[in-house]
């Protein structure tokens, strides 16, 4: 009897100083405050410029006390704030000294001030000022999390839902035309909820979708209403529906309606749906990054509807199979053939072959336009200018007699000077010219 007792003391203390689950410092396992300070209890400083410290590290615990009153401002311009953390149910505290905001970000003016008793996780460098201060480098930490809120609202660093809800709780609504809101934000989410069975055709004819999103961890959800897609567009008829656990980043301005944070309604669009970034419509093309995520999870016999291509920069590859030429014409003898390094729109329908390939569905795909160039010189399909310029590229000319030409063709431009303004003199003044 004597020995049980004996073990649950030891068990019960062992759980109270914290030998079980120890921090290791990493995101996942953050090192609590009293490990923190356990980390650099042997660290050496002799001055400013001359100390130990570790690596970048993430500690979590709670605030409890804050200088200056409890604002950021305690860093007056240098937008950081500094403050002591401990753990639940501890007394041990470690000093979070010059710390910037989430993101890695400076504190600004109407960001939610930190308060004590906020549970947050710091990441960066610690130190042991003078052999006898365990604390953050100044100037090399940030707060990574507020009570599990993450983000600055940056496209770099997007507000988790969780933070997007903090961002507008003390926002005032008074009605649909008067109420306050954030600037343009990114919130970045899982969608846990749509409204119409998680169709875009919730918004009818006004193209936009409303649905919930929240973190990976944690059920605080973000509504996001009546947003448009990809592109800041419309949805339109054929593009894939949003679907419950598809990863979004959504960009618009955010408000508090009635005590439900959510976005402001026609102020907000899909910046990203599941990684890709453009519409594939013809004014916002696929990048090649884009068709490849848009044909990962398809099977090899099913395909996409009509999509646009174009890249400019990046290392990842789509394969243009089986490719037809200019306005979806097969190509002729003495067309100029395509290299290495041409920059290309192509138009057609996607697949990932065998499972694994992203590709145009052999014979169902073009050229739309080549460097820019497009057309074909038609009334239908006139040249653009480039494409203008290309097509005369290598006829000959040695006198105003002797010349190669092309046949009658049509081009389409913008008028960008005019030797003559306004009259016809130009066309008269260059007749039977010798040179140039």
């Amino acid at each position: 009897m004597r020995t049980k007792i004996t073990t649950l003391i030891i068990v019960s203390f062992l759980v109270s100083v914290g030998c079980f689950a120890k921090g290791t410092g990493t995101l996942a396992n953050p090192y609590s405050a009293a490990e923190a300070c356990k980390a650099v209890e042997h660290l050496t400083w002799t001055s400013n410029k001359d100390y130990e410290s570790t690596g970048e590290v993430y500690v979590k615990g709670i605030i409890s006390r804050i200088a200056n009153g409890g604002t950021y401002s305690e860093g007056g311009s240098y937008g950081n704030a500094s403050f002591h953390i401990k753990d639940k149910g501890g007394n041990q505290e470690f000093y979070c000294f010059r710390v910037l905001y989430l993101g890695n970000q400076k504190f600004q003016e109407g960001q939610g001030d930190i308060k004590i008793g906020d549970e947050v996780i710091v990441c960066g460098k610690l130190m042991n000022y003078q052999g006898n201060t365990p604390e953050t480098v100044a100037g090399n930490a940030f707060l990574y999390s507020i009570d599990r809120i993450s983000g600055s609202g940056t496209l770099a660093d997007p507000y988790s839902a969780a933070a997007a809800c903090k961002a507008v709780e003390n926002l005032t609504w008074t009605s649909i035309t008067e109420y306050e809101s954030t600037g343009e934000v990114y919130v970045k989410g899982i969608i846990s909820r749509i409204a119409n069975g998680g169709t875009y055709s919730e918004g009818g004819s006004y193209g936009n979708a409303s649905f919930f999103i929240k973190d990976e961890v944690g059920d605080q959800e973000f509504y996001c209403f009546r947003v448009l897609y990809l592109c800041n567009q419309k949805f339109e008829q054929g593009q894939t529906d949003i679907k419950v656990g598809d990863e979004v980043i959504v960009c618009g301005k955010l408000m508090n309606y009635r005590g439900t944070p959510e976005t402001v309604s026609g102020n907000a669009f899909l910046y990203s749906l599941n990684g890709i970034i453009n519409s594939g419509t013809l004014t916002h093309p696929y990048s090649a990054a884009d068709a490849c995520k848009a044909v990962k999870n398809l099977t090899w016999t099913s395909n996409t509807d009509m999509f646009y291509i174009k890249d400019e920069v990046g290392d990842k590859e789509f394969y243009c199979f089986n490719i037809l030429y200019l306005d979806n014409q097969p190509y002729q003898e003495g067309q100029g053939d395509i290299k290495v390094g041409d920059l290309v729109i192509i138009c057609g329908k996607l697949m990932n072959y065998r499972g694994n390939t992203p590709e145009t569905v052999a014979g169902n795909a073009y050229l739309y336009s080549i460097d820019r160039i497009s057309g074909r010189g038609t009334l239908i399909n006139p040249y653009s200018v480039a494409a203008a310029c290309k097509a005369v590229k290598n006829l000959f000319w040695m006198t105003n007699s002797a010349y190669e030409s092309t046949d009658e063709v049509y081009v389409k431009g913008t008028i960008s000077r005019i030797v003559k303004l306004g009259t016809f003199a130009h066309h008269v003044l260059y007749q039977g010219r010798s040179g140039r």
